[in-house]
């Protein structure tokens, strides 16, 4: 199965895909579930608000203004790398559960007006760039996750 070709320009269009796959069903083009994704983002979102609990190894932190701009400017993130394990998702959390979480971050987010804590890979960035950095990311882990048609079975008793 092929990833989907995402750019989330808006955190409306990405609330509204979070609402689409939580309906269900979805497929998988990738190794997490809905329930990963959507709590590894809100993870990212909540961190940028009250801090980061992770720390970025020093040779990764020199290269990072060029991958935010390569990043800001190709609007994707290469796949296969890992992650911090501060950052990867819980374990045990239903599909409806982490998209509640996740809607909600999204909503403090977008009505936070505070300023934000430094990325543990960019640095200090303004809001405009942590915005897209944010809707990237999601749409990054989004384009693994395919939404599906329901299954129609027939009624008892007709072919």
């Amino acid at each position: 199965m092929q990833r989907r070709k995402l750019d989330f320009v808006s955190f409306d269009q990405f609330r509204d895909d979070v609402r689409a796959l939580a309906a269900g069903p979805y497929d998988r083009a990738g190794q997490w579930s809905l329930a990963q994704a959507a709590d590894h983002i809100a993870m990212f979102l909540e961190m940028s608000m009250e801090g980061f609990s992770v720390r970025v190894p020093w040779y990764l932190r020199i290269g990072g203004r060029p991958m935010k701009w390569i990043t800001l400017r190709r609007r994707s993130i290469p796949s296969g790398i890992k992650g911090p394990p501060g950052l990867m998702p819980p374990e045990g959390r239903t599909d409806k559960e982490a998209a509640e979480r996740l809607l909600g971050a999204i909503a403090r987010y977008t009505a936070h007006t505070q300023p934000l804590h430094p990325s543990p890979l960019f640095g200090r960035l303004p809001r405009e760039e942590w915005d897209q950095i944010h809707l990237i990311h999601a749409a990054h882990h989004f384009s693994f996750l395919i939404p599906g048609q329901p299954i129609v079975t027939p009624a008892a008793g007709r072919p």
